[in-house]
């Protein structure tokens, strides 16, 4: 999923039930990418960008439910 200049991916990578990363669009590097939902107990199956957020899929057995994660403007972090 793409968002402004940043690219969000679902990866395993140390992560069998999966995790969220975001890396600059420019110049992709899965190796420095920043975790923007970490490795749980909940499977992450799905993403999508918004105007006002990254939303993800999220389940836990037979339960799913949305995670909301706003987007963070350098200028305030």
């Amino acid at each position: 999923a793409v968002h402004g200049d940043e690219l969000y991916l679902l990866t395993a990578e140390n992560a069998p039930r999966y995790k969220v990363i975001r890396t600059p669009l420019a110049k992709p590097d899965l190796r420095t990418a920043t975790v923007i939902v970490p490795p749980s107990k909940s499977v992450a199956y799905s993403l999508a960008t918004a105007r006002d957020a990254l939303y993800v899929g999220l389940r836990e057995g037979v339960r799913t439910r949305i995670l909301r994660v706003p987007y963070q403007n350098p200028a305030q972090a």
